[in-house]
C-alpha cells in the first residue's frame, strides 16, 4: 500500500521516461478495517477473507488513482469486474491505457473450479480474493475486451508452475 503523495510522484516520474504506470488498486485502509473488524468477531478462518475485500474497496481506490492520473498513461493491474464499465470510460477518456486481470480473475477462470480458500486454508489468501469461476468477472473481462475497452491484458504475479 502506498500513499497518494508518493502515488502522483511515481506517475511523474514514469511519465518523463513516457512510460505505462501500473497500479494494483485496493484501499488497504479500507480491507484492514474489515478485516480487524472479523477478527475483533472471532471469524479467523480463511473463507471469511473475501469478506473484507469488497468490490468497492477496489473502486474507490480505482477512482483516486483514475482522478491522480490526469495526463498520465495509467494501467490498472486488478479492477472489480462486477461493475467496470465507469472505469474502463473514465480511462479511455483521459486516453489512458487500461489493462485488466489479475491473479483471481486468471487462476480461477482458467485453473480453479471453484474457490480454493477451504481446501487451501491461508496458503489460498490472495487479495483480491480469489472470484467464482461463474461469476460475472469472467464475462466482464470478454465484454471489455469485445468493445475495445481493454488494450492490454496481463497479470502483477508470477506465473505458477
Amino acid at each position: 500500500m502506498c500513499d497518494d503523495d508518493y502515488i502522483c510522484e511515481t506517475m511523474e516520474m514514469v511519465s518523463k521516461g513516457n512510460g505505462l504506470l501500473q497500479l494494483h488498486c485496493e484501499s488497504g485502509n479500507i480491507i484492514e478495517y474489515l478485516e480487524n473488524k472479523l477478527i475483533d468477531s472471532g471469524h479467523t478462518h480463511p473463507t471469511d477473507f473475501p469478506s473484507a475485500c469488497p468490490d468497492w474497496a477496489e473502486e474507490e481506490a480505482i477512482n483516486r488513482a483514475v482522478k491522480m492520473a490526469q495526463g498520465y498513461q495509467l494501467s490498472d493491474v486488478r479492477s472489480p469486474s462486477k461493475s467496470p464499465d465507469w472505469v474502463w470510460s473514465e480511462l479511455n477518456r483521459l486516453r489512458h491505457r487500461v489493462k485488466k486481470s489479475g491473479p483471481n480473475l486468471a487462476l480461477n477462470t482458467y485453473c480453479c473450479p471453484t474457490p480454493p480458500m477451504a481446501k487451501f486454508g491461508p496458503l489460498a489468501k490472495i487479495g483480491p480474493p480469489f472470484k467464482a469461476r461463474d461469476g460475472q468477472d469472467r464475462n466482464s473481462l470478454w465484454r471489455g475486451l469485445e468493445q475495445g475497452h481493454i488494450s492490454i491484458v496481463a497479470s502483477d504475479h508470477p506465473p505458477l508452475s
